[in-house]
């Protein structure tokens, strides 16, 4: 799992200095940037990377974790104590991150790494949808669907709420083909599904306009 997470950060490290080099050539007061989260797997060992306000979360027995702590300026304030969760949600400052790819030059990133369990479900999004749909609606959508209908319902909700930034979903769910309740992780081989949906919000428009394209993009998704 070192050597596939090693890897993972020399693509991104990389990803990052060719962001930087022609956000240069577009100019100097040109800014390119992108959130991001990765969740790798061997066996039943798991590690999650991430920059910015992309979020992982893990659904066990029905409970809903975070396994992300944001790069943003609203999240620094919380973890001073300057703002309440609900505060930060709705402050002028909510949407500056502090770490994405390509802002600077050197990616800086953090990582959570640990241990499945059979039937965990695993949530990865970027902050459209966690705008706009709660942790308990999540922790339901998760618990009662598979991993496409999860991914569809999750989207549709965001959709359905105004969408106020781009929104992609995955949704991965973990099955043992040996039990977990062994002390050999070696011995344990994880099944999983997969599904990705992914929304971007609409350009300004006319109001009758606005409303046709959204319902071409909601029947495409």
């Amino acid at each position: 799992l070192d050597a596939f997470a090693q890897e993972v950060r020399v693509r991104l490290e990389s990803a990052n200095q060719r962001m930087r080099e022609e956000a240069s050539r577009a100019g100097s007061d040109q800014l390119m940037g992108s959130t991001v989260v990765a969740f790798l797997v061997y066996k039943r060992e798991w590690l999650c990377l991430w920059a910015g306000d992309s979020r992982a979360y893990l659904l066990r027995d029905g409970r809903l974790v975070q396994l992300t702590r944001d790069h943003s300026v609203a999240e620094q304030l919380v973890q001073r104590g300057e703002l309440s969760r609900e505060e930060a949600a709705s402050h002028p400052s909510a949407n500056r991150i502090t770490r994405a790819v390509g802002t600077q030059d050197r990616l800086v990133m953090d990582q959570y790494r640990s241990f499945l369990r059979d039937g965990d479900a695993v949530l990865l999004c970027s902050d459209g949808l966690n705008k706009e749909v709660a942790d308990d609606e999540v922790a339901t959508i998760l618990d009662d669907y598979d991993c496409e209908e999860a991914s569809r319902e999750l989207l549709d909700l965001t959709l359905e709420r105004g969408a106020r930034d781009n929104a992609t979903v995955a949704v991965i769910r973990f099955e043992a083909t040996t039990g977990f309740g062994d002390s050999r992780p070696d011995d344990t081989a994880v099944n999983y599904g997969f599904t990705q949906r992914t929304h971007a919000p609409l350009a300004p428009a006319s109001p009758g306009h606005a409303r046709a394209r959204h319902e071409r993009l909601s029947d495409r998704v």
